[in-house]
């Protein structure tokens, strides 16, 4: 089924995805940088990280819990907005640009956020993830593009995707393999539809994460979907990245977490 098949319906557009998906990472990266700090700051990490509910900070680790649940409803929906932009944009090279751009931009509010430090080469924001998996698909479609249609053409897409798990994974990027999977998993069934497509990203999510399973209530939102690009806010949403990041780290510095 092709995805043109809802242009011209009521709906949510591809920017209104985007908005929904900002304010959900929104709030989850509020219970991953502020929250949780403040909750090991108590001295609760270790009933936080056995779900214990029972101690002083219980309430603080319940809506930990919910807003993180919560917090996994947006990883899919940007995935799902990355293939479709590869898909429809008008230049992949500045694509791919602009997203490795933003991944150097990000990676220092990223680790101020997270673990306080300007830089840390432990661990690397989803920017990277995007950007090596958007990388991957590039190059699969050039080579099976000069080769033609013949045999053998999506054994190099998932060579392309092998390749790209084991940089991720080296890297350590934010999701790395499971976020690697779950964006060439949405690109090969895309054309069976929109919520197919929602519900095969958000089953590898959950395969790998059982924790994700809240993904799936993304399948609801895009049902919604109605295939148009919607208002160009193109670099807000590249720009709110590590913004937002800076800004939490900002608020932990001052309340000392």
């Amino acid at each position: 089924m092709n995805f043109d098949y809802y242009q011209g319906k009521r709906g949510i557009t591809s920017t209104g995805l985007k908005i929904i998906a900002v304010i959900i990472m929104l709030i989850d990266h509020i219970g991953a940088s502020v929250l949780e700090r403040f909750i090991m700051a108590n001295g609760a990490t270790d009933a936080m990280n056995s779900f214990d509910f029972s101690g002083p900070m219980g309430n603080y680790i319940i809506g930990d819990v919910i807003v993180r649940l919560f917090g996994r409803l947006a990883f899919p929906i940007f995935c799902f907005c990355m293939v479709e932009g590869f898909h429809y944009t008008s230049s992949r090279r500045n694509y791919l640009s602009r997203m490795a751009l933003f991944a150097l931009i990000s990676e220092v509010p990223f680790d101020f956020a997270h673990k306080f430090t300007a830089w840390d080469f432990s661990h690397q924001n989803v920017f990277f993830t995007f950007t090596i998996a958007m990388a991957g698909l590039w190059l699969g479609e050039i080579i099976c593009e000069k080769r033609g249609p013949k045999k053998g053409n999506k054994l190099i897409m998932v060579a392309t995707m092998v390749v790209a798990c084991i940089i991720a994974y080296i890297l350590n990027t934010d999701y790395d393999i499971l976020g690697i999977l779950t964006i060439y998993v949405m690109y090969f069934v895309r054309e069976r539809g929109r919520k197919r497509t929602m519900a095969w990203g958000s089953l590898v999510l959950t395969l790998g994460n059982p924790i994700e399973f809240t993904a799936f209530l993304d399948v609801i939102i895009l049902h919604f979907y109605n295939g148009k690009r919607g208002r160009g806010m193109k670099y807000f949403f590249y720009i709110f990245y590590p913004l937002h990041l800076l800004i939490l780290g900002i608020i932990c510095a001052f309340m000392g977490l």
